[in-house]
């Protein structure tokens, strides 16, 4: 089916709810959530602003369609490639196609977003015409399971990108179930727990008479917030990369996305929590990119510590909160200051956990001056290098620390 051009005369009213149904399930794969009433609506509103400007047909769409702010510029996207607009179309083929060289004008950080939406809006205009050429796609996958079991002992540091990018999917699937902790507040029981004497009364008086059935209460249950203080220098930069995509992971659900707070320690403290609210991997990490200006640049653990203990650690450390650091404890700047904070943060969390990759060493011992400090006041220490030990992780995530 031929995508309809705002340049040419305006379609019959069939033709044109076709058209913006197929659009609207293409913004549906693309992860947008549009009902039928929305749909409708878009309908409606397309039919009294007509084809003529393209600018007042977007925004009209847009304000329908969307319910949050940070799917408009997928919105966007989708509505210069479904509509055709030609400059955009062949930035567009210059990013795909190898063998011709990209526009200069073409944003970087657009480029993942394209490619996605891309597919979509074939996949969609596809269903509805024959292809142009056939051919058969063979692939082999005998040796895809033992591919990937051979890399879940790799460590991380010797994986190449495509290596990272096969288990990306695996470390996905590691967000399970979170342990969830008991409260202080109460919340309306089914039949068993403490009889809750409020509501009780309430009812008696609005009834006015005897009722044998008495309404119960219990505790509220939820996940505990978990805090990850990334170490980003040049010896933990890998393991940071992939930490970010367990984040990732685990914000996927959105129990654990409400309580995850993420921060990176190098020379500098940067809180990139609001980053893992996409919903793809691709876009969180082109926002963790802009936030942090430092990445492999050095860190200095004492003063990044101090600074997140005076400005975040009162507010996301409270309700039984677990921290995660991720460190390999190479600090060698002020040590009494991070002696300082280190047992000020373990007095705030309720647990602090050290994931550091040099524990996979089987005689490893906390011999730098930073590693014993931390090997001090911590709850408990695990390795984390490979893809076994963020299962292992995960396993004592969902089970409790």
């Amino acid at each position: 089916m031929a995508t309809p051009s705002l340049q040419e005369p305006a379609p019959a009213s069939g033709q044109l709810s076709q058209h913006l149904r197929h659009f609207v399930a293409a913004l549906r794969r693309a992860g947008l959530k549009i009902g039928p009433a929305a749909l409708v609506d878009a309908l409606e509103v397309m039919r009294e602003v007509g084809l003529a400007r393209k600018d007042d047909l977007r925004e009209a769409l847009a304000s329908v369609l969307l319910r949050r702010h940070e799917d408009r510029a997928l919105f966007d996207q989708a509505f210069r490639l479904y509509w055709r607009d030609p400059q955009y179309f062949q930035r567009l083929l210059d990013l795909i196609l190898p063998d011709e060289e990209p526009l200069a004008s073409q944003a970087s950080d657009d480029n993942a977003t394209a490619e996605r939406l891309a597919q979509r809006l074939a996949a969609e205009a596809g269903e509805d015409r024959e292809p142009s050429e056939s051919f058969e796609l063979e692939i082999d996958l005998s040796t895809t399971s033992s591919s990937l079991d051979r890399l879940r002992s790799r460590d991380f540091e010797t994986m190449s990108r495509d290596e990272l990018a096969e288990v990306q999917a695996a470390i996905a699937s590691l967000a399970r179930r979170p342990q969830r902790m008991t409260t202080r507040r109460w919340q309306a029981g089914a039949t068993s727990g403490p009889i809750d004497m409020r509501r009780a009364l309430q009812r008696q008086g609005r009834r006015f008479m005897a009722d044998a059935s008495l309404p119960r209460r219990r505790r509220q249950q939820r996940p505990p917030p978990l805090v990850m203080l990334l170490d980003i220098s040049g010896s933990m930069a890998q393991y940071s990369r992939v930490m970010l995509l367990f984040a990732h992971a685990l914000a996927q659900n959105p129990e654990v996305a409400a309580s995850l707070h993420v921060f990176t320690l190098g020379t500098r403290l940067t809180n990139v929590s609001r980053a893992f609210r996409h919903k793809y991997i691709d876009q969180s990490l082109a926002e963790v990119a802009r936030l942090v200006p430092d990445w492999e640049g050095g860190t200095r653990l004492g003063s990044a510590l101090a600074l997140f203990n005076r400005l975040w650690a009162r507010r996301v450390l409270a309700s039984g909160a677990r921290c995660l650091l991720i460190t390999d404890g190479l600090e060698r700047d002020d040590l009494d200051l991070m002696e300082a904070q280190t047992q000020r943060l373990a007095r705030l969390a309720h647990r602090l956990l050290w994931l550091n990759p040099l524990l996979r060493w089987d005689g490893y011992q906390p011999l730098a001056a930073g590693a014993r400090i931390l090997d001090h006041h911590v709850d408990e220490r695990l390795a984390i290098h490979n893809l076994h030990s963020l299962e292992a992780l995960a396993e004592t995530l969902s089970c409790g620390l």
